[in-house]
């Protein structure tokens, strides 16, 4: 299924809390703990620890739906560390994968008690997600095992300007794993995965523009009084009349008024086409939206 990306945006100010020099000189980071994949109701993540001691990074890769797409995540102290000089980069590096475009944003924030960079939507083979097609009857097929299998490193350009590659090892068998937990989420939510899996058309949005517009219109009262980056990740039920039936929240934060302002703009303003079956009747399916309430930033660590 398609990710709504409602990124609302005001000014970014960020700076850094120590005074670490920035290097040039590429660092091979070993990976710390084997990959541990974590289940929930709505999603679905692989979670590493690279490094040692304060250098510790913890790098998540989530997905919330079927599909290409990876909600990357690197957490560590050297998030905060240094004078922010650079743009923070990620990308993934294998044999004969495509050295990525930089994509254009990167949000700050706070990982339980660490300082983190979210990295946004990335795919294994480092197409971005504004340069795929957002076309209704066309679901993204995933990376082939082969294609997973040789990716094996991710390059980390932090914020002081350390360069870092991270020893990934093969992602076959990790990428194999996400895809089941994701396959057991979507029979947990009520729905057929084969079903899911061949719909000739996904359900989707009459006005796209539309939609991002009221909802960006309706700011939660408590993004005005906390600094930082606020993203909520929520699933849409579309019945077989292309009606909004259901708002879940995929990853829980607080405040709450946050995800309840968020699923109250988009079961109110979302109009939608139901989704197709391999039959050609509409069918229930969901519908993925994530939104991002960004508001200035304090020092990281103050």
């Amino acid at each position: 299924m398609p990710a709504l990306r409602i990124a609302i945006r005001l000014s970014l100010l960020l700076a850094g809390t120590s005074a670490i020099g920035a290097t040039t000189k590429l660092q091979d980071i070993a990976p710390s703990t084997p990959w541990e994949l974590r289940y929930a109701d709505d999603s679905c993540y692989l979670a590493r620890t690279f490094g040692q001691g304060d250098g510790q990074l913890q790098l998540r890769l989530s997905r919330f739906y079927p599909g290409p797409n990876l909600d990357v995540i690197v957490a560590g102290l050297e998030v905060a560390a240094g004078e922010t000089q650079f743009p923070p980069q990620f990308y993934f590096e294998g044999q004969g994968l495509p050295k990525a475009i930089p994509a254009p944003d990167a949000y700050f924030g706070v990982l339980g008690n660490l300082p983190m960079v979210d990295f946004g939507t990335r795919r294994l083979d480092n197409v971005r997600l504004d340069q795929v097609p957002q076309v209704e009857s066309h679901i993204q097929p995933e990376p082939t095992p082969e294609q997973e299998a040789a990716v094996d490193r991710a390059f980390v350009r932090m914020p002081n300007g350390h360069l870092l590659r991270l020893r990934l090892g093969s992602m076959k068998e990790p990428m194999a794993a996400l895809r089941g937990c994701i396959q057991d989420a979507i029979r947990n939510w009520g729905f057929d995965p084969t079903e899911q899996a061949n719909l000739k058309r996904r359900a989707w949005p009459d006005s796209w523009a539309a939609m991002t517009t009221l909802v960006q219109a309706d700011y939660p009262f408590s993004m005005f009084t906390s600094d930082g980056v606020t993203t909520v990740h929520v699933r849409l039920d579309i019945d077989e009349a292309g009606k909004v039936s259901g708002c879940h929240v995929q990853v829980p934060i607080l405040p709450n008024d946050i995800p309840l302002t968020t699923c109250r703009q988009l079961m109110a303003y979302g109009k939608f086409q139901p989704a197709i079956n391999a039959e050609d009747k509409p069918t229930k399916s969901w519908f993925a939206a994530t939104v991002r309430y960004r508001r200035p930033m304090r020092r990281l660590g103050s």
